[in-house]
């Protein structure tokens, strides 16, 4: 399953969240809180997901996790007063440390998915490297909550042909995304909110980080 946020009314693209300077923002308007999308690559390709295929007016709130503890309880916060869900992929040295966090992402019906354990990149890795790096996430994961993570995002976005072997091998299936909030470069909560606003599309994966 793929966690796809609620439906939206009259091309309003709210619950974009902004994390930026230790503060976090909101923006909902008019939201439908109706059935999520599931979203799967072709059968038998190696091609990672970057959006649902869909006419449906909804995006995918996505947030990597590897490091930092003070923003991801906001961001949970926030999503539960909205009741909007989210797909989280945690690394697993981040996971252990924050075992409370990944037990929430659970328990507030979110996604749980992998970012790998260290955050190299899969393409430098080799086959075998990517392969031992989620399954040492994997484990670390289904020890915490008893759920096992289908979905992965590679740390920076970097995949080759081997990488993306290794992991449909262990089935998981490789999420990017197609709107990229910028959050990691600081640029304040007013141009993440309006860059993701105007990029937003039917099925667009948003990418966000809660550290």
């Amino acid at each position: 399953m793929f966690i796809v946020a609620s439906r939206y009314r009259k091309w309003v693209w709210p619950a974009v969240v902004a994390v930026v300077a230790g503060s976090l923002l909101i923006r909902p308007a008019g939201v439908v809180r109706e059935q999520y999308v599931a979203v799967t690559a072709p059968a038998g390709s190696l091609r990672p997901v970057y959006s649902a295929r869909t006419e449906e007016k909804v995006v995918a709130l996505t947030f990597d996790i590897s490091w930092g503890k003070e923003q991801w309880p906001r961001v949970m916060d926030i999503l539960k007063t909205e009741g909007v869900q989210a797909t989280f992929f945690l690394s697993g040295p981040w996971a252990q440390q924050v075992p409370e966090a990944v037990q929430r992402v659970v328990a507030d019906g979110h996604e749980l998915a992998s970012h790998g354990q260290r955050h190299d990149n899969f393409s430098k890795l080799g086959r075998h490297g990517t392969a031992e790096n989620l399954q040492t996430a994997h484990k670390i994961l289904k020890e915490l909550v008893g759920k096992d993570p289908k979905l992965v995002r590679p740390p920076n976005g970097d995949f080759n042909t081997e990488s993306l072997t290794a992991t449909r091998d262990l089935g998981y299936e490789t999420i990017m995304w197609s709107v990229d909030s910028l959050d990691w470069r600081n640029p304040g909560a007013d141009a993440m909110v309006r860059r993701v606003l105007t990029l937003a599309h039917p099925g667009a994966i948003i990418l966000m980080h809660a550290t």
